[in-house]
């Protein structure tokens, strides 16, 4: 597995609202042929908060951006350190399953980021 080494995105004076509508038009931007995504089972203990945001901040240096959807949607945001290249990520959690999306401008990037994302979840 790969260490993902990103810039989070700087909060500064910002409120949360902003942050959230700011992610929300930017994974707008990014869809098509720069979006990845896949589905993973995961196991049960692992469905909580704290063990997804863990394994996303364990695989890539993310920040983690507020989301006034459901409990289960989860949102990442950051920037590569050589070239600033935008990177976000969606972690959906249902029941045993996760939903995952990544967005990045570097199709590379975001394959590889997906591949190991959906491997640190599906671990036990």
């Amino acid at each position: 597995m790969l260490s993902y080494y990103f810039q989070g995105e700087k909060c500064g004076d910002n409120s949360n609202m902003i942050l959230m509508k700011n992610n929300l038009l930017l994974t707008g931007k990014l869809k098509g042929m720069t979006e990845n995504t896949g589905k993973v089972k995961i196991p049960k203990e692992k469905t909580d908060a704290k063990s997804v945001v863990t394994t996303v901040i364990t695989v890539a240096n993310m920040l983690q951006v507020p989301s006034n959807e459901t409990d289960t949607v989860y949102r990442f945001s950051a920037k590569t350190m050589s070239e600033g290249v935008l990177v976000l990520v969606s972690v959906s959690v249902e029941e045993e399953a996760a939903n995952i999306v990544v967005n990045c401008e570097k199709m590379v990037i975001g394959t590889m980021l997906l591949k190991d994302l959906k491997s640190l979840l599906a671990k036990s």
